[in-house]
């Protein structure tokens, strides 16, 4: 038997593990994170040594001065942040709050949407990433201090710990200039780290549709702004940064503005071509009260980021990059989830229907969208060349009853040399029956997030952890700009 198949059988085993996963909570509760939401989550497990820390940053808007709610509106002022963050140092069992990184003059309010990683080489070294809006913006958009409605951005600031996740301070803001004097409008927001201490950070310039990345070469330099991966006007949404530890390569993809996935690969000096996939995602949609993909009055929430990859082995046949993305349905108006597999060697994608939910027929009622995929090794799997094991996520939403299934599984392949591939998908979780609490647009967090937690107590398997948004047990009220409750949740060992 070959080693592919082995691993691929490992997985009822990872299922065994997965099984006993429970939700935990991470911000709520009784603690001060109970007034305000916290949603919109990235992650990162940062292992110093012996210890593991998991950190969990989120759009914080825990109770603060600078910015006030009422039925219809948000008020912002300087002073407001949402860089948030929590912390484990028991795999996820239980929640340390960490607070909130403050804005400085320069940069008085940091606004969301989160990104995170560790430097590869160092873990001790943790990085946060956040929209931010510098004085000069503000000053220029609302001469009176106040910020009505919805937010702007004038570039980012990013932040940083060193001690593995568990405290963090403002670190450095970045922005470019290239429509707007006082800082262009940056949307989304995405980390990676390579080996050499290389860490990367990435967003959308919104106004000129076109995907900027930074790097720091080195955990204690400053983020410079690289050449742009994919022309400009191409791209647009959130991009995805990963990184492939076999040769160091950053990989970003994107959405273009025809709905097509597109992969740029960084080399150290250059970016390759624009690689088109031949994958077509759905951009960002709503989801109505009886399931159909629609914005219309008050929608049951908002999606966000349509698509998620990531890099596997460099060295082992189709274990290169797999794709889960959402794509909408002409025949029943719903979203699902589709898989996609690229070589490398062929510069190639192809769809995998087998990984995803499936369309379904003009009855269909159920809505499936945020997928997530991971792709881990473990050290010794390195040392032997074994190909990755890989998990995906994505969540379901059910018009019968209005509630959310979080679900989890293998995404799998089987290949022989005299043999088409097999490609499976394992059902290894499912988190089902959850209260869905958003604000009348529909934000409920735009994404979560995905991680390989280690193996196991036996060291047999792999254990996974994801975020979600957590609104147990009812939905108490939504309003305009925020509803409650609304915090984060963890499915932890």
């Amino acid at each position: 038997m070959t080693r592919i198949p082995v691993l691929l059988w490992s997985l009822p085993f990872v299922a065994l593990q997965a099984c006993c996963l429970k939700p935990v909570v991470v911000t709520g509760g009784e603690g001060p994170t109970a007034n305000g939401v916290q949603a919109e989550t990235a992650m990162s497990v940062n292992k110093l040594g012996d210890a593991t820390v998991l950190t969990v940053t989120y759009n914080d808007m825990s109770a603060q001065a600078a910015v006030q709610f009422t039925q219809t509106s948000r008020t912002t002022q300087a002073g407001a942040t949402l860089m948030g963050w929590s912390y484990s140092t028991d795999m996820g069992q239980t929640w340390t709050y960490g607070g909130r990184v403050q804005p400085n003059n320069q940069w008085p309010i940091i606004w969301g949407d989160p990104g995170i990683t560790h430097s590869v080489r160092d873990q001790r070294y943790v990085f946060i990433a956040n929209l931010a809006l510098p004085q000069a913006k503000l000053a220029a958009i609302a001469p009176n201090g106040t910020i009505s409605g919805p937010m702007t951005s004038g570039g980012a600031c990013i932040s940083r710990s060193v001690d593995g996740g568990k405290l963090f301070s403002l670190y450095q803001c970045v922005q470019t200039k290239e429509v707007n004097s006082n800082g262009d409008f940056y949307d989304g927001g995405n980390m990676a780290s390579d080996g050499s201490g290389n860490i990367y950070a990435g967003w959308v310039n919104v106004q000129t549709s076109t995907i900027h990345i930074y790097r720091a070469a080195g955990e204690g330099a400053q983020f410079q702004k690289l050449p742009n991966p994919f022309p400009a006007g191409t791209a647009g949404g959130h991009p995805r940064l990963r990184v492939d530890l076999d040769t160091g390569n950053l990989f970003v993809m994107a959405l273009g503005m025809g709905g097509e996935l597109l992969l740029a690969r960084w080399n150290g000096a250059a970016w390759s071509a624009t690689w088109h996939t031949g994958l077509f995602a759905q951009g960002s949609v709503c989801i109505a009260t009886d399931g159909s993909s629609s914005c219309a009055g008050t929608p049951v929430l908002r999606t966000a980021l349509q698509f998620s990859f990531d890099v596997g082995s460099f060295g082992k046949a189709n274990d290169h990059i797999r794709v889960l993305f959402t794509r909408g349905s002409a025949v029943n108006q719903r979203l699902y989830i589709a898989g996609g597999l690229c070589s490398l060697a062929q510069m190639q994608c192809g769809y995998v229907p087998q990984w995803g939910t499936g369309e379904g027929a003009a009855d269909k009622k159920d809505s499936s969208f945020n997928p997530l995929i991971r792709a881990h090794r473990t050290p010794e799997m390195i040392q032997n060349s074994e190909a990755s094991l890989w998990m995906g996520s994505h969540e379901t939403y059910t018009p019968a009853n209005g509630k959310l299934t979080f679900a989890m599984g293998g995404v799998a392949m089987n290949q022989s040399p005299n043999n088409p591939p097999a490609f499976i998908y394992f059902a290894i979780f499912s988190l089902a029956n959850r209260v869905v609490c958003a604000d009348n647009r529909g934000y409920w967090g735009d994404y979560d997030d995905l991680q390989a937690l280690g193996a196991s107590v036996s060291g047999q398997s792999i254990l996974f952890g994801r975020t979600y948004t957590n609104s147990e047990p009812n939905c108490n009220y939504r309003w305009a700009f925020t509803s409650s409750p609304a915090h984060v949740g963890f499915t932890g060992p």
